[in-house]
């Protein structure tokens, strides 16, 4: 599945800092290679997205992308050498059946991972970011002490959206990189959990820009229950 940038979007941000369109089209290539297989990955060969980018500027540094019964689950990293970025991405929905099953797992459930009251999550997002999250961790730890000057970038598509702000959420909470020397670039991301959930995230992160396409529905899902325009959704509920 390709991203397709589209210029006429609607860009949700929690931040005080202004839009940079430039780097928000590399991270849009930077997550999309996210969709491609280890070898041209390693290789960086990764057609249009990689040759985004000059020769020698980003450094691929690991891949994890396991296959499921569904579709697949998995991110990679990358050291963006001239902007001293360290990038972390998740992979997004790869097939059909895979979106059916999240649309069918969107059940919320209580957030348990770190102390955020009334905090509740969609089940499929969570409990996939738990089955990597000792993985992860130990890689974000290894090149964050390989890079220890540079930026951490959060970005993703979709489905890797959704696991992405799980990863960003735990990583800052954790203690593993501090929320000021981090930034979030998410495109058509989902909903991930509560307003709890959400307004602690926005407290945490110095630079969150949500990007979505009016004609997207994966913004809206999974569907809320509204008063005064706020998502009330609660544990259990859908």
């Amino acid at each position: 599945m390709k991203i397709v940038i589209l210029f006429f979007a609607f860009f949700i941000h929690y931040s005080i800092q202004a839009f940079n369109h430039t780097l928000a089209v590399d991270f849009v290539h930077l997550a999309d290679i996210a969709y491609c297989n280890k070898t041209a990955f390693e290789n960086w060969n990764c057609g249009d997205d990689c040759s985004h980018f000059p020769k020698g500027q980003i450094l691929p540094l690991y891949y994890n992308i396991k296959p499921t019964l569904t579709g697949s689950i998995g991110y990679v990293m990358f050291a963006d050498v001239t902007n001293k970025f360290l990038v972390f991405t998740f992979r997004g929905t790869t097939t059909s059946y895979q979106l059916f099953w999240e649309i069918c797992n969107e059940v919320n459930v209580a957030y348990t991972l770190h102390q955020i009251p009334d905090a509740v999550v969609m089940k499929y997002f969570y409990n996939h970011y738990l089955d990597v999250r000792e993985d992860f961790k130990s890689h974000f730890l290894q090149f964050r002490s390989q890079f220890p000057d540079y930026t951490v970038v959060f970005t993703a598509h979709s489905l890797g959206a959704g696991l992405l702000t799980h990863a960003a959420m735990d990583a800052i909470l954790s203690g593993w990189v501090p929320g000021n020397q981090s930034i979030m670039y998410t495109f058509g991301s989902p909903r991930v959990g509560n307003l709890a959930f959400a307004q602690k995230l926005v407290n945490s992160i110095s630079e969150i820009w949500r990007i979505t396409h009016w004609k997207d529905f994966a913004p809206h899902v999974p569907l809320c229950k509204k008063e005064k325009g706020v998502c009330i959704t609660g544990e259990g509920q859908k």
